[in-house]
């Protein structure tokens, strides 16, 4: 079997679970014997190619359109791509990419099977919200027309995606993470902040509304009250909203309590979950976090926000600490717990650290495989 999978983007060039999923999709479908080809997004004003250990990535020229505060990419080499004239399977990404629309003419063009995978993507407000209609009846229809099947990385999302889009083809194959890679003694991260001695509480997302860390500012007020040794940090790149979250830091007095790194490699990001004291997830819209797959992997105490389908892999009391959403308050009293019952927080890495065993990439990876043979069945 030949799969091509297409995304906007890919790590090295842009930072974020889609990313991650679509690059260890690639690795771990090669792994099972099925030749890949990826095409995503090139940086430069040209068109390259990079081999990878079992699968090639072609980069493809690329027209960046600004949308709030980031953008988006056309990439017009999809329009009538040898990757996908040669595929069996095109395997795009997000709805609300033009990649995953080119990608879907190319494929219905060459009668080839189309599959999307959905990583969630909040409602928006104002201009952009009006601007997402157009997209949406436009584009995004055509896309959900096109499509063999669905995967939403969550049931939350996959409820989300019928009732956004009327869809009828949808399937639950859950975010994965590659648990063999979630390994690593190195505290490399504490040195280079400076955190040696202090009780870490880690974070990490795009700095965008929607990810909560407003909330996590003002929870760190209480939660520094009762422990001045506390840090929060938060890694991540800044799409528009960090001015925003450094004002919160400033106006409640958390000047060196609250540290922002921006991007940091992916060796550094793993000392980071390995070296913190806790993980906090404080989302109000988080279809299946990468985030918490990692720090499931790393056998951390969570704290997150009972939102989307962070409840299907996230049990309160078992391998988590839940709360809800937008609620400072809770997040500061569940963050404060932990640092004082530390059997307890230990007890819930080590839960989560067993749970996260069915969110692994080889087992998932067999699921996605699976639905391949039954949408090429269905086109015979």
């Amino acid at each position: 079997m030949k799969v091509c999978l297409v995304t906007q983007s890919l790590p090295a060039h842009s930072v974020g679970g889609r990313e991650k999923h679509t690059y260890h999709l690639a690795q771990y479908l090669s792994e099972n014997g099925i030749d890949v080809d990826v095409l995503t997004s090139s940086d430069s004003i040209r068109s390259y190619q990079e081999k990878e250990a079992g699968f090639d990535i072609h980069y493809l020229r690329s027209i960046k359109i600004p949308v709030s505060g980031t953008y988006m990419r056309m990439m017009p080499g999809l329009h009538n791509n040898r990757a996908i004239r040669n595929s069996n399977v095109v395997h795009a990404h997000e709805i609300f990419h033009l990649s995953s629309y080119l990608s879907a003419i190319s494929a219905k063009r060459n009668k080839r099977a189309f599959v999307l995978t959905e990583h969630g993507y909040p409602e928006q407000v104002g201009a952009i919200n009006a601007l997402m209609g157009v997209y949406r009846r436009v584009f995004a229809s055509q896309i959900v027309k096109s499509c063999d099947r669905i995967i939403a990385v969550s049931d939350a999302l996959g409820r989300e995606i019928v009732q956004r889009f009327n869809a009828d083809n949808v399937t639950t194959i859950h975010n994965a993470v590659s648990v063999r890679d979630c390994k690593t003694k190195n505290r490399e991260f504490l040195e280079r902040f400076g955190l040696q001695d202090k009780r870490v509480i880690f974070s990490s997302g795009r700095l965008i509304r929607e990810k909560g860390f407003q909330f996590l500012i003002e929870a760190m007020k209480v939660v520094c009250a009762r422990f001045s040794d506390a840090v929060c940090v938060i890694t991540g790149p800044d799409n528009y909203y960090k001015a925003h979250l450094s004002r919160l830091v400033l106006s409640n007095g958390l000047k060196d309590k609250v540290v922002f790194t921006g991007v940091i490699s992916e060796e550094l990001l793993k000392s980071a979950i390995y070296s913190c004291d806790m993980v906090a997830i404080p989302s109000l819209y988080e279809p299946f976090s990468t985030s918490m797959l990692e720090a499931m992997a790393f056998g951390k105490p969570i704290v997150a926000t009972r939102v989307g389908g962070m409840p299907e892999a996230l049990t309160h009391g078992r391998n988590s600490l839940l709360v809800e959403p937008t609620n400072s308050d809770s997040l500061a009293l569940a963050i404060v717990e932990l640092f004082l019952n530390r059997a307890l927080a230990k007890r819930l890495g080590k839960n989560a650290k067993r749970d996260v065993r069915k969110f692994d990439w080889k087992v998932v990876v067999k699921d996605i495989i699976k639905l391949y043979e039954e949408v090429l069945d269905e086109r015979t």
